[in-house]
């Protein structure tokens, strides 16, 4: 019964997910395109999209010794795994401090860590703790965020991001994913992170999720939620559209950060997106994709992904799915 009232819904399930979009969408051959964070990024300088600068990478535990070298002119950066899923091994530090004697590395306003601690996240990542397979990795010493202003009042520490899902390249679902102290800082909604959903026309908040539970506020945002709308909303939704000549892959969630100096940047792409913005957004995305897929459609750049996109969401037939 729970079953075929969300089915009749409109709400996309795992199963569905894989079996009519991914499977079909997203050929296999392509996957390294978007789980190895060091393709990706070398991609996306070929095809002019921002993506945070990668200082350099370690792949062999030889290597290891040689981090406080490299590193003694970059106070601050991000520690990825290049295959990690789910920000699993992702380690942000704030910034570098030594006593003349040791160096720490500054996580939080009163956490360090040691450079013996650092090293065992290295080892722990090229071992593949943290890899999609549990394959040995390689490590991506990257550049730090800085948090929008447009976010103050919603978030105490980490860097919020965009979810977009792109079907064959169209925007069709956004949110935006507050960190949380529930989430330890992280933008990742199974770890306690506030998914809100965003009004595709406009990029304006609507629905709150937490937890996977649907709320309609939380307690560490201390203005109000429904007012907040997402800056130069077109051009995210161009950039998001743009991974798709990238990658090829027609079922695909693009995440963006918001940078203050340098605008939307690409964070990393996701072949198999979640499925918890169908409850940030109060709707479920079945529908919205078959409905897309039935017109077979031939949208060769961005720029016609995009408008279809405002087309589709300003046309009367929209209003069926909220």
């Amino acid at each position: 019964m729970i079953f075929q009232t969300l089915k009749n819904s409109g709400i996309l399930g795992m199963n569905q997910r894989i079996g009519e979009f991914i499977l079909p969408l997203n050929p296999r051959h392509l996957y390294p395109l978007v789980d190895d964070k060091s393709i990706t990024y070398n991609l996306s300088q070929q095809f002019n999209i921002p993506m945070p600068k990668t200082f350099f990478e370690i792949k062999e535990f030889g290597e290891i010794k040689e981090t406080e070298n490299k590193l003694k002119d970059i106070p601050s950066f991000v520690i990825k795994p290049s295959r990690g899923g789910m920000g699993n091994g992702i380690l942000v530090i704030n910034d570098t401090i030594s006593n003349g004697k040791e160096v720490f590395y500054k996580r939080g306003s009163n956490v360090t860590i040691t450079t013996q601690e650092l090293h065992h996240h290295i080892s722990g990542i090229l071992s593949g703790l943290y890899s999609l397979n549990g394959n040995p990795d390689k490590v991506i010493f990257q550049e730090k965020l800085n948090l929008h202003p447009i976010f103050h009042g919603y978030v105490d520490s980490g860097i919020p991001d965009l979810r977009i899902i792109l079907f064959k390249g169209i925007p069709v679902l956004s949110m935006l994913r507050f960190p949380t102290k529930d989430s330890g800082g992280r933008a990742n909604l199974h770890q306690g992170a506030v998914g809100v959903g965003l009004n595709m026309l406009n990029g304006r908040a609507t629905f709150l999720v937490h937890r996977n539970k649907m709320v309609n506020d939380y307690i560490e945002f201390t203005k109000d939620i429904q007012k907040f709308q997402i800056p130069d909303w077109p051009q995210i939704l161009h950039l998001a559209s743009k991974t798709y000549d990238m990658v090829n892959m027609g079922y695909l969630g693009v995440d963006i950060v918001l940078d203050p100096d340098r605008g939307p940047i690409l964070l990393e792409l996701n072949a198999r997106p979640g499925l918890a913005i169908q409850l940030a957004n109060r709707m479920g995305l079945a529908k919205i994709l078959q409905d897309i897929q039935s017109r077979e459609l031939e949208l060769d750049s961005f720029e016609s992904r995009v408008a279809f996109c405002f087309e589709f969401w300003n046309s009367q037939k929209a209003s069926q799915y909220i």
